[in-house]
């Protein structure tokens, strides 16, 4: 049996009267992910290690903006 995000993104293809594999994965990536990704890390010990910090992600949506002010004024 399919997954509900796969049987999901091939009824929308057939409803849009796209049926074609390029179709449902174009809708399979649209779709928001229900678990985070996991990372096995086992075999990288140095990896395990790191202090990550979480950041706002505001700052990605400023260097946006900075990079489409640039491209106005040009």
């Amino acid at each position: 049996m399919a997954p509900p995000a796969l049987r999901s993104a091939i009824a929308e293809a057939l409803q849009r009267n796209t049926p074609r594999a390029s179709s449902v994965a174009f809708l399979l990536r649209r779709q928001p992910r229900s678990t985070p990704l996991s990372l096995d890390l086992s075999h990288h010990p140095q990896a395990q290690s790191l202090d990550i910090r979480p950041h706002d992600l505001e700052t990605y949506d400023e260097l946006a903006r900075t990079q489409d002010n640039r491209n106005d004024e040009q």
